[in-house]
């Protein structure tokens, strides 16, 4: 998306977290990517469930630009598993990054946009925002929540020339959200007490028609 934007001339921030470390790679790609083609590309660190991190992201994403017309939500994380053995806040995680992580990308730009007079903000859904999936339930609850935000967003907004776009994707794409979501549950599943852990076999066959479909 980055790359589409840039080769027409669009000026594009990209944010990720920790680009000096786990997502070094990919920063440096783009980063290269930039260099080389001469696109306008910049790489801001934000780590959308940190309030600081966004604050400090958007205020160098202005200085860099000067203005931001546009807002692309795109951040997100899915933590599998089901509800009568996820742990609150590994289910908590889901909401924390795919819809509270919106929603403080937003803040941090709604007074510029407002100021403005215009604006775009585009928020990456699913759809499992509409449509429930077993194993899934804390992954669709984010979504379902963060287009129910969007859409009084926008009927805030509209006042201010902001608007605003939900896309619900169907996948699955090639990113990296369901390799890591494998790691999130192993992780999970790996932390449970012991007695926990024992009746996670009770989910087998669910788990197995899930990865059927």
């Amino acid at each position: 998306m980055a790359e589409t934007f840039a080769r027409q001339g669009i000026t594009v921030i990209t944010t990720m977290r920790d680009i000096e470390g786990h997502n070094e790679g990919a920063a440096g790609e783009l980063r290269g990517l930039a260099q080389s083609e001469s696109l306008p590309i910049h790489v801001v660190e934000i780590d959308v469930v940190n309030e600081a991190s966004v604050r400090k992201g958007v205020a160098e994403a202005l200085r860099l630009t000067g203005r931001i017309d546009i807002l692309v939500n795109n951040a997100g994380i899915v933590v599998p598993g089901p509800v009568g053995l996820e742990p609150v806040d590994a289910f908590a995680a889901n909401i924390d990054t795919n819809c509270h992580g919106s929603l403080r990308m937003f803040r941090a730009l709604a007074p510029h946009m407002q100021d403005r007079g215009q604006g775009q903000v585009i928020q990456m859904s699913s759809a499992l925002g509409r449509l429930l999936d077993p194993l899934l339930a804390g992954y669709c609850t984010s979504k379902l929540a963060v287009e129910a935000a969007c859409d009084a967003i926008a009927i805030e907004q509209r006042p201010f020339g902001v608007d605003v776009s939900i896309i619900q994707p169907a996948g699955p794409y090639p990113t990296q959200l369901q390799a890591n979501g494998i790691h999130y549950l192993n992780e999970m599943l790996a932390a449970l007490p012991e007695a926990e852990r024992a009746n996670a076999s009770r989910y087998d066959e669910l788990a197995g028609n899930a990865r059927a479909r």
